[in-house]
């Protein structure tokens, strides 16, 4: 019978409160998107800090359409802190590892979601930087328990809530969706709220973008400036270049 071991998410309520100005859009950082709930951001209890059915064991295989390695889970039962704490279980070792915290993005302020590297064929490859090995979950076995593999773009789509750019690189915003096409501003910092309309074009998405005097967060504000108009919403590699505050002020 083969023996199995358990990887532990450290701290999946880690603080990696990725606010303006504090995360890379690199590949490495980000992935392709994040598993999380199909229908809502709410769907497992506040206590829970891991996007994952309860005492559920999900396969997880070493390639598209290969042999099943192991599994992704949750214990019914809490750690000393009250947090469900989630486990990687392989087969063949008795060895403990623990998982590489850049494998979650904290996306709520409760929650974290596990990001994704690579779909193919119907599967999601995730534990990137936590194992030497390939790693993939079949998105039909996380449609059973209604979750879903979602790209930074349908992501910040469907996520209506206001986003910031980064503190030191400044962003363009211009009157269409090209590089070249007139600037109307170039923002820089938390004092600048960008909200979605909706409205996106390849990497491009339209957006309303207030200016303010002092953060929202300080106090009482007062806008400076208005503006609507066109921002690269994704880098060329296909990952954010704003982000917001899941934890909140």
């Amino acid at each position: 019978m083969n023996k199995s071991f358990t990887i532990l998410l450290l701290s999946l309520f880690f603080h990696l409160s990725v606010q303006a100005g504090e995360w890379s859009t690199d590949f490495l950082s980000w992935g392709k998107g994040v598993i999380m709930p199909v229908n809502s951001w709410e769907l497992y209890p506040e206590y829970q800090q891991f996007f994952f059915p309860l005492e559920i064991d999900i396969p997880v295989y070493n390639g598209p359409e290969g042999a099943v390695i192991g599994t992704l889970y949750l214990p019914l039962s809490n750690d000393e802190n009250g947090e469900h704490e989630g486990y990687y279980t392989a087969a063949g070792t008795k060895n403990h590892i623990a998982v590489n915290r850049q494998d979650l993005r904290r996306i709520t302020y409760e929650h974290n979601g596990l990001l994704f590297f690579e779909e193919k064929d119907g599967f999601v490859r995730v534990l990137h930087h936590s194992l030497n090995t390939q790693v993939w979950i079949r998105m039909k076995n996380l449609e059973i328990y209604d979750l879903k593999a979602i790209t930074w773009m349908e992501f910040m789509k469907s996520n209506r809530t206001s986003y910031s750019p980064h503190d030191r690189i400044g962003m363009n915003l211009r009157k269409s969706p090209e590089v070249k096409d007139n600037k109307i501003a170039t923002m820089r910092g938390d004092l600048f709220s960008i909200q979605l309309t909706g409205t996106t074009q390849g990497l491009w998405a339209e957006v309303k973008v207030e200016q303010y005097d002092v953060h929202p967060c300080d106090g009482d504000n007062k806008t400076l400036n208005s503006w609507t108009g066109w921002i690269k919403l994704l880098d060329d590699s296909g990952y954010p270049n704003i982000w917001y505050y899941p934890s909140g002020c």
